[in-house]
């Protein structure tokens, strides 16, 4: 049974993984995990939610141990733990969308622009993060262009 972890967010959106479902490998979140997400729910995707005025679809969140694997993910992914997602939204770059995440959550873990060429605003995808604990929360902006990572400074 499907049920919602916070205004706008489901509780089968954590899971749900186009990669998980071609190669049949289960993805189901545990407990601790839905409880993770939720706080980023709470904390991260409702609030852009609400600025943004429009739905927002979660491209990558919770990853079993065996779909992080296959797909070259971290050997300490936070989307393995809940606490990470992966996002665009129609409306706006992907820059703008760190931009506007970095300005309305005042607490977030890691804030990541992923894959993103300033010619090409639709290109890559926004990383965000957030542990339960807010206090732990480091509210680190990074851009990844594949090789490295650095700083993410932010115009205004």
């Amino acid at each position: 049974m499907d049920y919602r972890i916070s205004e706008y967010f489901w509780h089968s959106e954590i899971g749900k993984s186009a990669y998980a479902i071609r190669n049949k490998i289960p993805n189901t979140p545990p407990k601790t995990v839905v409880e993770n997400a939720t706080a980023l729910a709470l904390n991260i995707l409702d609030p852009l939610r609400e600025f943004l005025g429009s739905a927002l679809e979660p491209q990558s969140w919770y990853r079993s141990p065996k779909v992080n694997l296959h797909l070259g993910g971290s050997v300490s992914s936070q989307h393995m733990k809940g606490e990470a997602v992966d996002i665009e939204h129609h409306s706006v770059s992907n820059y703008r969308l760190a931009e506007i995440i970095n300005e309305i959550c005042p607490s977030y873990d890691q804030l990541i622009l992923e894959f993103y060429n300033s010619k090409d605003p639709r290109s890559g995808w926004v990383h965000v993060s957030c542990k339960k604990d807010l206090s732990k929360n480091r509210k680190q902006a990074l851009i990844f262009d594949g090789k490295k990572y650095s700083p993410l400074v932010f115009k205004n």
